[in-house]
């Protein structure tokens, strides 16, 4: 029979590591697919520190450009008032020999002076036509074309032209290109690198200002864009319009790609940085880091499990120990009652002899004495047997010897178990709750040195469909701190105690539909309250 069990035990173990394995193994799978899209969304945080660092250069570049300007400004805000003092105040006497001069004076490409409407001017070496509409503030005025000359514009209301001077300008108008120049640097970067494989392959950028889109279709038309694709644009004027990143996934070659799209707005500029990345590298991340999460997991769930098994070891060992204790003193209340009566009946020749002598003796005083004592015991025994139920019986009468050896006025009134019906109680389980109870209330009694007479009294009542046991004594106080701890597991004012009384009698009053509440502590005394539902 022994070797049948283990083989049962054996199988139904295998049968839960199996499942256990199971569950495992499904849990990982829906972790990976639910979670693929996240951990993508991780890796390209990569690609978002590669995008700050771009924004941040094209800062610098600004900066400096802004620099560059301030210092042309200022030195062409100094040379057009020498020209205009040279000039004098009246367009009409300007000719071009006087120009010739302060081209060759200042050392410039050309110049012109206009009429304040545009309408006339007086040129050296300008082929370009008079600008049309153009309004004029009082001094400097600086205008970029697209084809990477800055027009400088003077007027000042001393006289009635306006100088212009064409120049070529130190600032390179072109931003995204001198970006990208500077940024292919980033491909070694440790960032951008995964085991020493660069997972960027191309960083692009291209200006998006006013909805210009021009920049990434002639980088296709002129062949430097290599893994075009028409979504592309798509993208890059998706992404300018949202402000919000994003990606696709494209297949060339039977390789796969992941084109990302990261919008970068500077002052009033705009710009889309465009990465395009190798997607089986990228793949390659992902499942490191999933097999990385799975080893976490697998520790963390195994030591998880390992601490379970322990806490429920420990508890099982504790449970057992209390639940041996109640059992031995259950055997022995039962032992301590047939005992007793066996004692009765032994002795009931002597008593019955006693009793004749003095009769004889006519001293009848002593007779009332002895037979008073006689009927006491008698009366304690029947109030015992009159419950009818052997185990709580049994475990009355260990508590009235107990509570006589220690001078505890002990007493008790419980119902006849002939007239309630607890087939669906168990007996040993009434008699673990009633038995902690009163163990708890003769420990509080012999405690509090100032109450005479120590008292503990029981009842059991049947009240409709619950019965109660209720158990006073009148020890010390219970705190208003303990009584919000007394039923926290584990919890005991006792140097060796467990913490488990109060619990199992709460779990075994919770079983039957019941519960155990502390009806009252004050200066009178303590009472608890422990409830089946019949």
């Amino acid at each position: 029979m022994g070797i049948l069990r283990k083989v049962q035990k054996f199988k139904v173990s295998l049968s839960a590591l199996l499942i256990f394995m199971f569950l495992f193994l499904i849990t990982n799978i829906a972790y990976l697919l639910l979670t693929k899209d996240a951990l993508i969304s991780e890796a390209n945080k990569r690609l978002d520190v590669q995008a700050e660092y771009v924004r941040q250069h094209i800062g610098q570049i600004k900066e400096s450009d802004s620099i560059i300007q301030r210092v042309e400004n200022s030195y062409m805000t100094g040379v057009m008032r020498m020209i205009e003092t040279k000039l004098g105040a009246r367009f009409l006497r300007i000719n071009e020999e006087i120009l010739v001069e302060i081209v060759n004076e200042f050392k410039l490409d050309s110049i012109a002076v206009n009429t304040r409407n545009f309408g006339e001017r007086k040129l050296v070496n300008i082929a370009s036509e008079s600008p049309k509409d153009l309004r004029l503030d009082e001094g400097l005025t600086v205008i970029h074309d697209i084809n990477g000359l800055t027009h400088f514009y003077y007027q000042s209301n001393a006289n009635d032209y306006v100088i212009q001077i064409d120049s070529k300008s130190n600032i390179p108008a072109d931003i995204s290109k001198r970006v990208s120049e500077h940024i292919a640097q980033l491909h070694n970067n440790p960032v951008n690198l995964y085991h020493d494989k660069p997972l960027t392959l191309e960083f692009i950028l291209t200006e998006t200002t006013n909805n210009h889109f021009n920049g990434i279709q002639n980088m296709v038309t002129d062949g430097s864009y290599k893994l075009a694709n028409k979504n592309d644009i798509d993208y890059v004027k998706k992404v300018t319009h949202s402000g919000e990143k994003n990606f696709y996934i494209e297949e060339i070659n039977g390789k796969k790609y992941e084109k990302y799209f990261m919008p970068l707005a500077f002052e009033n500029e705009s710009y889309v940085l465009f990465l395009i990345s190798d997607y089986s590298l990228l793949e390659r991340v992902l499942y490191d880091q999933v097999i990385k999460y799975v080893y976490a997991i697998i520790l963390s769930s195994a030591l998880f499990l390992i601490l379970c098994f322990i806490v429920y070891r420990v508890f099982l060992y504790r449970r057992e120990q209390v639940l041996h204790t109640i059992e031995s003193s259950y055997r022995g209340s039962l032992d301590s009652l047939f005992q007793s009566l066996r004692w009765q009946r032994h002795d009931f020749n002597n008593h019955m002899t006693t009793v004749h002598a003095l009769v004889s003796m006519k001293e009848y005083d002593d007779l009332i004495t002895y037979t008073s004592t006689l009927v006491e015991e008698a009366t304690s025994i029947n109030e015992i047997l009159n419950i009818n139920c052997p185990p709580i019986m049994g475990l009355i009468q260990a508590k009235v010897a107990y509570a006589a050896t220690k001078k505890i006025d002990f007493t008790f009134d419980i119902l006849d178990f002939r007239d309630i019906n607890i087939k669906h109680i168990k007996e040993n389980e009434i008699v673990s709750v009633l038995g902690n109870l009163i163990d708890n209330a003769f420990e509080a009694v012999l405690e509090n040195m100032n109450a005479e007479p120590s008292k503990v009294k029981v009842s059991g009542i049947a009240e409709g469909q619950t019965l109660k046991f209720k158990v006073f004594n009148n020890g010390p106080e219970i705190s208003a701190a303990l009584k919000q701890k007394i039923f926290e597991p584990g919890f005991t004012t006792k140097k060796t105690g467990t913490g488990l009384g109060l619990q199992i009698i709460g779990q075994l009053t919770k079983k039957y539909d019941g519960k155990l509440t502390l009806d009252y502590s004050n200066d009178d005394g303590t009472q608890f309250t422990a409830e089946f539902s019949l």
